[in-house]
This record gives structure tokens, sequence and C-alpha cells, in this order.
């Protein structure tokens, strides 16, 4: 656990040496005030669970259609879909085959929007999860 608290003091300039001292500081970011009056808290849904396996179920659905008819690709969850200073990290996202052929897909990101682009949405973010895709 120190060498966490030593992380975050050494890449962000965090001061917090416990638990309750991170509380605080994670609610000051500018982030947190998006999340506040939320019915859940910021890293926890009663759906976790089920937005795993549906987001697990269309990928699978997809990658396997995809990779038959030699269509492109799909990503597995957390891969990056650049869009200007933005990255996305969608639950399932699709690249053409012309698109990989582009040099434009790398291990972690892709620097073109995908093809198709899949966010599972939890029943208590999806307002906020739709008011930040479209202010993009």
């Amino acid at each position: 656990m120190e060498q966490w608290w030593e992380a975050l003091r050494l890449a962000y300039g965090v001061a917090c040496q416990s638990a309750e001292e991170w509380l605080p500081w994670a609610e000051s970011l500018p982030l947190a005030s998006a999340y506040q009056g939320e019915s859940e808290p910021l890293l926890g849904s009663h759906y976790m669970g089920e937005h795993r396996w549906v987001r697990e179920h269309l990928r699978r659905l997809l990658t396997a259609a995809v990779g038959r008819a030699q269509l492109g690709t799909c990503t597995r969850p957390n891969y990056g879909l650049q869009l200007g200073q933005d990255v996305l990290t969608p639950d399932v996202l699709m690249v053409t085959a012309e698109q990989l052929a582009t040099g434009c897909f790398h291990d972690y990101y892709v620097e073109i929007p995908a093809h198709l682009v899949v966010e599972v949405c939890l029943p208590e973010r999806r307002g906020l999860d739709v008011q930040e895709r479209r202010s993009l």
C-alpha cells in the first residue's frame, strides 16, 4: 500500500497517506462534481455483473462474425479510440480491414473513428454517459 501512495505522490503530487485522506482529495477533483447526486457511488453499481456479461457476449458474437467474414477486427475492453485530443474506451469497437490497412491500429488504441462503437450503459449512469459522448 505504501508503494501505491508513493506512486500517487510522484505522478500527481497527491499528498495523501491513507484512504481517509484520499476521499476528500478525490471529491475535490472537477470530475467528481459530475457524479454528485447520482443514485450510486462513484465506483459502484448494482449492475456491474450484468454490464460485464452483456459487453462480453456482444464482443464475442461480433468478433466471431467479423472474423468469419474477414471484415476487420474487434477490440477488447479498455482499448482506446482516439478522437482528436480525446481518447475514449468504449466497451466494443470494430475496425474494418480497410481501416487496418492504413496503419492506424496500434497495440492500445486506434487513431481514426471506428466503423462500429458499442457502449453498454449502466442504468444509473446513462444520462451522464450520453451527455459526455455527445459533448465530444
